[in-house]
């Protein structure tokens, strides 16, 4: 039996473009968070000095990475779906359904990344305070 797709090819066309286009503008936001992120005042506070560790820098410095991690995901999804998209040789016209779908999925998408990029900055935080403990106690011994 042979499935047809050109009942849905309007949709399909209008998913995968609006998919691509979302995910293209929210990676490209996660990965500015980062940068922008970077107030003057965080830049001064990661260029001091501290005994120990500056705990507000280190924890700026773990979102930023996360953020980048699922900037990184978002990208590579909307290339991915504009590799797909770009393979149809139809010249098929895209679908407001298709376009609706693609906004609820690419939304989805987004909800989705910020519990991610919580918990990846929660997990490298505590990578980043084993290592500053690990470095206190040599430090310390060594006295």
């Amino acid at each position: 039996m042979k499935i047809s797709f050109t009942k849905y090819a309007k949709m399909y066309v209008g998913f995968t473009q609006t998919v691509a286009l979302a995910l293209t503008l929210v990676s490209s936001l996660y990965l500015l968070i980062c940068n922008l992120g970077q107030t003057p005042k965080a830049i001064a506070e990661q260029a001091s000095t501290y005994v120990g560790y500056n705990e507000k820098a280190l924890h700026g410095l773990c979102d930023q990475k996360a953020d980048n991690y699922v900037g990184i995901a978002l990208l590579l999804c909307a290339f991915a779906f504009e590799l797909v998209n770009r393979r149809r040789e139809s010249g098929e016209r895209a679908s407001l359904k298709g376009i609706t779908a693609g906004v609820c999925f690419s939304m989805l998408l987004l909800f989705v990344s910020f519990p991610i990029s919580n918990g990846l900055s929660k997990y490298f935080e505590a990578e980043a305070v084993k290592v500053l403990s690990a470095q206190s106690e040599a430090d310390s011994s060594s006295h």
